[in-house]
């Protein structure tokens, strides 16, 4: 899946590498069992699979996507979920975690609603690595955030799109290196 991804997209695949090696971090610093920072780890290496199901000109677009391409990017979490039960059953717990990534600390996130403690702790921990990395890096339709300015972001959501726990120990794990 991850060498799927890594075709189709390039930019897909090496984000989702900085996103397991990182949550992988944080959550070793937040005490997880191994069982646990290895669900993690796959989990936030396989978090966007989903985008194997959206269309490529959405996928790849350099300009400002339009709400109806928006709604289909926003359903790559299900899509993902899907795709992963779909192989075997075995996947079903990181299938719960890729589903929820999206969803955020105040219940305002997709594609289920879910809100604090109700959302997977892997998934809560996925979330703010995954959007810090986003926002860090250069994407087709705008150029990287300050370090800084990342890192405030992520303080001034802490408790509305993120879990404020996860975003205290990310920045411990960020001021480490």
């Amino acid at each position: 899946l991850v060498a799927a991804l890594k075709r189709r997209d390039q930019g897909t695949q090496s984000h989702s590498e900085r996103v397991a090696q990182n949550a992988f971090v944080v959550g070793r610093e937040l005490q997880l069992s191994t069982a646990d920072l290895e669900t993690l780890y796959w989990s936030a290496l396989l978090h966007d699979v989903g985008k194997l199901s959206v269309p490529e000109p959405i996928l790849l677009k350099a300009g400002k996507l339009t709400e109806g391409e928006y709604n289909e990017v926003k359903r790559h979490p299900e899509y993902g979920a899907m795709l992963l039960t779909s192989m075997s059953s075995e996947f079903a717990k990181i299938a719960d975690i890729v589903r929820a990534h999206h969803e955020r600390w105040d219940g305002k996130g997709y594609p289920n609603g879910l809100s604090g403690q109700d959302i997977p702790q892997l998934s809560r921990i996925i979330a703010v690595v995954d959007v810090f990395e986003a926002l860090t890096t250069l994407r087709p339709y705008r150029e990287p955030m300050p370090l800084e300015t990342a890192l405030a972001y992520l303080q001034q959501e802490s408790e509305k799109h993120f879990d404020p726990e996860v975003v205290s120990v990310f920045l411990v794990c960020f001021q480490r290196g």
